[in-house]
């Protein structure tokens, strides 16, 4: 009977133990992580899997940043920031952010600015050399785009948050904040002219800094231009074409993403929801073919330069401009 007694007891224990691991370590035993890895497909030079979206990515040196929506046991995910050794070809996962999607990375000013995305409020200022959080930013709500140039760091979120006894009731406005790298604190607050502020799935945007002006783009297809030195929006476009006749370097940069999008599409043999430069190659991040792919499931793969031709953009996130 003894024996029985301490069975059950240990098997009481494991279950009360695996019932208390918080949601947020969950990612822990639902993520795969394989080292870069060289592929059998043509113009392909290596790939890694993250279980999780990768919302965005960044590059300084010998490393790939990126921060990933890593699922949980809740209904939705954790952002965490990890760093891709591409010189030992090693993942290390670093730490958890608030938030649960759309998160945003940006170089600049000789660190790494990444912002919180959806359900975050913070902007944070991260050292290259360590992967450490140096300064931290407050941002209403929902920080979802940064961009860096002008001598600032531009950052997209809710303008306003409308709480009673700290429980969110409403978001108000969209703006674009410019933060003052030399003391970390916002110095501008630019609000949008948005009727309607969209909502999660569709809130994601970003932000380009392109021939003299900064650009806010939605996924909807909405395009603002704002004079960085006056800081007004000088146009708002209702959608991608109205915008793209209106400035050539602004056609140039999205003919350039879709025509990178279709040719990385072309060489994986599935679709292709982004693409960035850096390293000295192609990076092409992809959930995987239409019949088989799995949406928890990002693939990074590092294609030969000669494979999908030149440039340095990246398309508007969560789109896939390839069809």
């Amino acid at each position: 009977m003894a024996y029985v007694r301490i069975a059950v007891a240990l098997l009481l224990t494991t279950f009360a133990v695996s019932g208390c691991v918080p949601p947020e370590l969950d990612w822990r035993y639902r993520r795969a992580v394989l080292d870069m890895r060289s592929s059998s497909l043509p113009g392909v030079i290596g790939s890694l899997a993250v279980v999780g979206n990768v919302d965005s990515y960044a590059f300084t040196k010998d490393n790939l940043w990126i921060v990933f929506a890593a699922p949980t046991r809740r209904g939705l995910p954790v952002n965490r920031f990890a760093k891709i050794d591409l010189q030992y070809n090693r993942f290390v996962d670093l730490y958890a952010v608030d938030g649960f999607a759309d998160a945003a990375l940006a170089t600049g000013f000789d660190s790494i600015w990444l912002g919180e995305g959806l359900g975050g409020q913070k902007l944070h200022r991260i050292d290259p050399s360590t992967g450490a959080i140096v300064a931290s930013i407050e941002i209403p709500r929902n920080p979802v785009a940064v961009a860096t140039g002008f001598g600032g760091v531009w950052v997209l979120a809710a303008e306003r948050v409308e709480k009673f006894i700290n429980i969110t009731m409403s978001i108000k406005h969209l703006a674009l904040f410019k933060i003052d790298p030399k003391n970390n604190a916002i110095v501008k607050v630019i609000r949008l002219p948005i009727e309607k502020i969209p909502y999660w799935p569709d809130l994601g945007g970003r932000i380009e800094i392109v021939d003299g002006y900064v650009w806010v783009s939605f996924k909807d297809g909405a395009i603002f231009r704002i004079d960085p030195e006056t800081n007004k929006v000088l146009n708002s476009f209702a959608n991608r074409e109205d915008a793209i006749s209106g400035k050539a370097a602004y056609r140039s940069i999205l003919s350039e993403q879709k025509k990178m999008l279709k040719q990385a599409t072309a060489t994986l043999g599935s679709p292709v929801y982004a693409v960035a430069s850096g390293m000295g190659t192609f990076w092409a991040f992809t959930h995987g073919s239409k019949e088989s792919g799995n949406p928890r499931i990002t693939w990074i793969m590092r294609l030969d330069p000669t494979a999908i031709g030149t440039g340095n953009s990246v398309p508007l996130p969560g789109q896939d401009m390839s069809k």
